[in-house]
């Protein structure tokens, strides 16, 4: 529409929704007690959770490069690497201002951040959507793209539906004991690939990852907004591969 027409053919607004969820896969390799901390990070520990940008994107372009056409690839590598970019200049990693923000970055900036304010966190309660609204709104033409924001204010309402719909879902979630994990459904002894398994796609809540050897080594937790990768030094020989990572984020919707 407009200005943003050159960006939005069907072929583009596809790749933007097949690369989304891959935008914070460099937290895999961030500290999980970084991850997990339920107070402010520390200076120091902020440099690190920065770095997640830049690092998901060298991981994106090295999974995705030899199975995928450069045009995805390019927009994948941009939504991982600039999602924390604001249009006034002041986000990471490179401090972009503007239209020098790829297009599809400013598109999940909005995103990312409605997601992190009407979603619950190890460190916060979910704001209601009047306070998320006032929050996205007032920061058109700061940290957003302001001429994004009447395409915001038109898709406004799906977004609570979809959200009352995942909170509910969510809650529902915690209703199953801390500890409770997804090899106790499908028993130990189980090879079965978990990511295929027909009631896990269905909860969308756990998913297992097998490790070199074919052992069932952990599951990866989604529903809370992201996703909580086991660390590769906890289990050792973990293969994690493209196809892999595709098949767990389908589950968080």
């Amino acid at each position: 529409q407009g200005y943003y027409q050159a960006d939005l053919s069907a072929r583009s607004i596809a790749n933007l929704e097949t690369a989304a969820p891959l935008h914070d896969v460099g937290k895999i390799a961030v500290d999980d007690q970084i991850l997990r901390k339920k107070g402010r990070f520390t200076s120091e520990e902020f440099g690190v959770m920065k770095k997640h940008a830049a690092q998901g994107a060298a991981i994106v372009e090295n999974l995705l490069t030899p199975i995928e056409e450069p045009y995805f690839v390019e927009i994948a590598k941009n939504v991982a690497n600039y999602h924390h970019e604001r249009w006034d200049g002041s986000g990471y990693p490179e401090g972009l201002r503007g239209m020098d923000i790829p297009f599809e970055a400013r598109v999940m900036a909005v995103a990312d951040v409605y997601d992190a304010l009407v979603s619950k966190r190890c460190y916060k309660e979910k704001m209601s959507f009047e306070e998320a609204n006032n929050i996205i709104v007032q920061s058109m033409g700061t940290h957003f793209d302001p001429s994004l924001k009447k395409y915001y204010l038109s898709c406004r309402e799906k977004l609570e539906k979809y959200y009352t719909l995942k909170n509910q879902k969510f809650a529902e979630m915690q209703l199953v004991k801390a500890g409770h994990r997804l090899a106790t459904k499908l028993g130990r002894g189980n090879r079965q690939d978990a990511a295929s398994a027909p009631h896990v796609e269905e909860r969308g809540a756990w998913c297992g990852v097998r490790g070199a050897g074919g052992e069932f080594v952990d599951v990866l937790e989604a529903g809370t907004g992201g996703l909580v990768f086991p660390r590769a030094e906890r289990h050792a020989g973990i293969e994690m591969d493209y196809c892999s990572i595709v098949r767990i984020v389908r589950l968080i919707d």
